[in-house]
């Protein structure tokens, strides 16, 4: 069974750390790469083809609305499931980001195993939490 490809891009390096000692404990999901910064997530995109992209909207160089704009004006590559998470979203950014295509959005105080679960259930998969 192939495992689910993700890429994590979230402007806080803590949390970062912590999704990344979780996935590691997660047998079918590989990390293909985690950054806090916007441009460096577009690159990871382009580069290693992750199936889910875990998002924050708050990051360095361009925000999640800029990278999600940048992905849907490129047609070179396959676009991965998007996941968001945001502080407090409000209503014109939740509609754009479901215009830009995102999958699931989340509040940022939203723990770790329930973004493992909607990206299980965004990619169809059964659900699979670790306790």
């Amino acid at each position: 069974m192939s495992k689910l490809r993700l890429a994590l891009a979230v402007g806080n390096r803590d949390f970062c750390s912590l999704f990344e000692d979780y996935i590691s404990m997660c047998c079918d999901i590989e990390l293909v790469g985690s950054t806090t910064d916007g441009l460096v997530a577009l690159e990871l995109v382009k580069q290693k083809k992750p199936d889910v992209l875990v998002m924050d909207n708050v990051m360095t160089h361009i925000d999640g609305l800029g990278v999600l704009t940048k992905l849907q004006n490129t047609i070179a590559f396959k676009r991965p499931k998007v996941i968001i998470i945001s502080a407090s979203p409000t209503e014109n950014f939740m509609l754009t980001a479901c215009k830009l295509g995102v999958c699931y959005q989340m509040s940022r105080s939203i723990d770790i195993e329930e973004i493992i679960k909607f990206v299980y259930i965004c990619m169809n998969k059964p659900t699979r939490i670790l306790r």
